[in-house]
């Protein structure tokens, strides 16, 4: 039996409102050439049951069941499964526009790309028609679409542009990618993705763009997308800023080290703001952590937006 072309990961945990047309966007597909890796995280309520029925029904639905280790370590153990020539990774309550599969395949196969990205929407559970706005999955009209980019340069050109999206689930990237650089995802820990895409570009050579609205996001009352900021929220971002200081630190190429720096500085000084909704404790702890840690990478107005928010907002 021939491998697939393209292997598709789902983490799943406590989606069974939403997997049956999570899972038939992928069947109604016009490429078929593909399988999807279902990673069950430990679901208590019937997801895995229902995966398992569709399975029974669909060939290229592959089912693991695992006890629950979170987001990251679900996708890494879903990385393992992998046998196509390339990964797209995807969640298990979102949608995908039917012919997205067979661009990409066709844009990745006709210029050898490494990477490409594309467009997506968001949309409220409750209310689809309704529209989210806030958050920016419009990552491709600074681009040319028939152009062939090195990854660092479209990284460079997100942050200018502050275009720059984390999603895992608006790539479609090369298994060899992460095969001949033994990239995972940070486990134990959330906003993983803020480590793990930025490492896809520094090391893909050819990236293309397809502008196009490809990926649907739901959001939805207590996902990670929604819930308020915290400290384990706080906890991610500090991992994820301490390894990439580590990688940079390991590689001082001069293009690796403007990447992470320019990555921190739109990053850390976002996160410090976020942190004004915590307890003035914790506010304190993330302030001393940041000034041994972080000081060249956060301005005083973050700090200031921190502990006094609605009179810095007066001042800037």
């Amino acid at each position: 039996m021939n491998n697939p072309l393209v292997s598709i990961i789902i983490p799943v945990y406590n989606t069974a409102k939403y997997i049956r047309e999570t899972i038939s966007s992928l069947q109604q597909q016009t490429f078929s050439d593909f399988e999807v890796i279902l990673i069950n995280d430990g679901s208590t309520d019937d997801s895995l049951a229902i995966m398992k029925q569709l399975a029974s029904e669909d060939t290229r639905l592959q089912v693991y069941d695992y006890p629950n280790g979170g987001v990251a370590i679900a996708r890494n153990r879903g990385l393992q499964y992998v046998r196509g020539k390339y990964i797209y990774l995807f969640d298990s309550d979102d949608l995908l526009i039917s012919d997205c599969l067979q661009r990409c395949v066709e844009r990745a196969e006709r210029d050898q790309l490494d990477l490409l990205f594309f467009d997506g929407d968001a949309f409220f559970d409750e209310d689809p028609s309704m529209k989210d706005d806030s958050f920016n999955y419009n990552q491709t009209s600074y681009f040319e679409e028939h152009k062939v980019y090195v990854g660092t340069d479209v990284l460079l050109e997100k942050y200018k542009t502050r275009s720059y999206n984390a999603s895992p689930c608006l790539i479609f990237f090369k298994t060899t990618l992460v095969t001949d650089h033994s990239l995972s995802f940070i486990p134990h820990i959330i906003h993983e993705d803020e480590h793990y895409i930025p490492m896809l570009y520094l090391f893909a050579k050819r990236v293309g763009i397809i502008p196009a609205l490809f990926f649907k996001r739901r959001f939805r009352a207590n996902s990670i997308m929604t819930n308020q900021f915290a400290w384990r929220n706080i906890v991610g971002y500090i991992t994820v800023s301490d390894t990439l200081i580590a990688y940079k630190k390991a590689h001082p190429d001069q293009i690796t080290q403007q990447i992470i720096d320019i990555h921190l500085h739109l990053m850390l000084p976002a996160v410090v703001w976020r942190a004004h909704v915590l307890p003035l404790r914790e506010r304190m702890r993330l302030l001393f952590i940041c000034l041994h840690r972080y000081r060249n990478y956060i301005p005083i107005t973050a700090y200031l937006k921190m502990f006094f928010k609605k009179s810095v907002n007066q001042l800037f």
